[in-house]
């Protein structure tokens, strides 16, 4: 039964009068400042769906929600002169809800089934080659032409939300500060001349998010004193609102509920294994494998709690810590491997503006103009991965390992360069890197695992080596407990 049937009932078209012909938004805006609405379609619960000029946001309309006082706090006081009657006693003009749930019910029907995983909130999304960023309020392509958001049948339903802390019109990062980002990644002790490189071009895969097909996880293993703390407090002040930063393992709740509203990259600092946590990280190791092959611009759900929810895969996910967790071997193969070294041993010294606690709103500042940078770089990405990923299919890189590289190379491109470089120029740029070499790669059965490593008790799962991949020297096996 259509639930805002009950409050219809037969007009005489003769009594109406003719609404008001609004002004819409301007073009790429979603709120307006006369407020209204958009009809988006209907629910399976038979309620409407509608996108709100006043709040920007897609609600449902149900029966109860139908009184005049509250139909004007959600869609705005414009309502009450777009929607009027001639009163046959008073003979004035007057509010007809009549005619407003009239309208909302042929106009959202007219549309069809609301799927919700069509919802675009603030974030990047990719239609095909194109670009198209949700600034918060405001809908544009990466060339700065502005999108309609008037939701339609098929297609992307925009909604406004919290800003993505830039906008289209902001100034992009100059050479100088693009090469001042540079620096401060290169003066921490990283073991491989090659990882400034990985890190940069994390940064930028970071700020594309779900665009991508492929985020691989960046797993950093550091000694004390090594500044991973302060690696990830640079990384997340450079992404602003599209990271979100947890000290320990959040739990998969914590990470949906981020992500709701919301598509952002993951930093997790003091990723441990610990006794008593092995559930806790499996499911956190679950989560993060999410993000790696995700359809982009797609949107997934889960049953938490009897209710379906709908969330954004991770933009990017980078851990660090001193004694890092096992990683499962599907984890492990969607992962790239980082040590940092003491920084009072390898670090090249000098002041860094970019660690002054005291200039933090500076490097916001610059995180915002790096990533409008690479908003207008999306062209560079984009083609960078389509020329990388073949060339280390070429070098003889399986399909997961290049599917886990070339984001990082195509980053690091886009944020550096103006232009895609030559073959002679990447090829240069991956034995740079290491990659012109793949590493065998060993998948260690699970009976293997347990032959070889004893178990202090049946109910505890084997050890697993704390070897990271092309490295020897540390050879410590760290308990599963």
């Amino acid at each position: 039964m259509n639930v805002l049937s009950l409050f219809s009932k037969p007009r005489n078209q003769s009594e109406s009068t003719t609404t008001k012909n609004r002004v819409p938004p301007a073009e790429g805006y979603i709120t307006s400042p006369e407020g209204g609405w958009e009809p988006a379609g209907f629910d399976l619960d038979g309620s409407y769906v509608v996108l709100s000029r006043k709040t920007g946001q897609l609600i449902n309309l149900q029966a109860r929600d139908l009184d005049q006082k509250k139909l004007v706090l959600l869609l705005g006081q414009t309502i009450l002169e777009d929607h009027v009657d001639l009163n046959p006693f008073t003979k004035s003009v007057e509010f007809s809800k009549e005619d407003l749930v009239t309208t909302i019910r042929k106009s959202c029907d007219e549309m069809g089934v609301f799927q919700k995983e069509r919802v675009r909130g603030p974030g990047l999304y990719r239609d095909g080659d194109e670009l198209i960023i949700n600034y918060g309020d405001y809908v544009a392509k990466s060339t700065g032409e502005a999108i309609r958001t008037a939701p339609c049948r098929t297609g992307a339903a925009y909604q406004s939300g919290p800003s993505l802390g830039l906008s289209p019109h902001a100034p992009v990062a100059s050479d100088a500060d693009v090469q001042n980002l540079v620096n401060a990644i290169q003066s921490f002790g990283l073991r491989k001349t090659g990882d400034a490189k990985l890190l940069l071009g994390w940064f930028a895969m970071a700020a594309f998010g779900p665009v991508l097909s492929h985020r691989p996880i960046v797993a950093i293993t550091a000694e004390r004193g090594a500044g991973k703390t302060t690696l990830l407090e640079l990384f997340a002040q450079l992404l602003g609102p599209q990271a979100m930063r947890r000290d320990g393992i959040p739990t998969v709740a914590q990470v949906i509920y981020e992500l709701e509203k919301r598509p952002a990259a993951l930093l997790v600092d003091e990723l441990e294994a610990r006794r008593g946590k092995l559930a806790a990280v499996e499911s956190f190791f679950e989560t993060l494998r999410i993000g790696f092959s995700n359809s982009s611009g797609h949107r997934l759900s889960r049953v938490i709690g009897g209710k379906q929810r709908y969330f954004n895969a991770p933009a990017g996910v980078l851990v660090a810590g001193i004694g890092l967790p096992a990683f499962n071997p599907a984890t492990e193969s969607r992962t790239v491997r980082i040590c940092l070294n003491a920084l009072e041993q390898s670090a090249s010294g000098g002041y860094q503006p970019l660690f002054d606690t005291a200039r933090e709103a500076e490097t916001v500042e610059l995180g915002r103009r790096l990533r409008r940078l690479l908003v207008t770089r999306w062209h560079i990405m984009r083609d960078a991965m389509t020329v990388v990923r073949p060339m280390l299919i070429a070098l003889g890189h399986e399909s997961r390992s290049a599917d886990k590289y070339a984001p990082l190379v195509a980053g690091f491109l886009a944020l550096t360069r103006a232009s895609v470089p030559a073959a002679e120029e990447l090829g240069a740029l991956l034995a740079e890197l290491e990659l012109d070499q793949p590493q065998e790669q060993v998948a260690e059965r699970d009976a293997d695992v347990c032959l070889k490593c004893p178990r202090r008790s049946k109910s505890e799962p084997p050890c697993r080596s704390n070897i990271e991949p092309g490295l020897v020297a540390d050879q410590r096996v760290v308990s599963c407990g």
